[in-house]
């Protein structure tokens, strides 16, 4: 059976590797998406802005809707929404 400074040394050694594992897959990662920006002209700034016209989302506002409800003393009226 080994010994808790054998099973210490194996956990650090399996860090280092977990380390190194992860490094060299980010920086796969990375030239994959450079690679997909170069192809369609992307910038950084048109991933940080929201457009959804690949799945068809609206990105404007909500449309109006006719009051729901009244109030009865003030005339107020409200759809129910938030």
């Amino acid at each position: 059976m080994a010994t808790l400074q054998e099973l210490l040394d194996q956990k650090a050694a399996l860090e280092r590797q977990i380390s190194a594992a992860t490094k060299a897959s980010r920086g796969e990662a990375i030239v994959r998406i450079r690679t997909v920006m170069t192809q369609h002209g992307l910038t950084p700034a048109d991933l940080a802005t929201p457009q959804n016209h690949a799945t068809g989302a609206h990105t404007g506002s909500r449309s109006k809707v006719a009051p729901k409800y009244r109030h009865p003393d003030t005339g107020a009226t409200w759809i129910g929404r938030g």
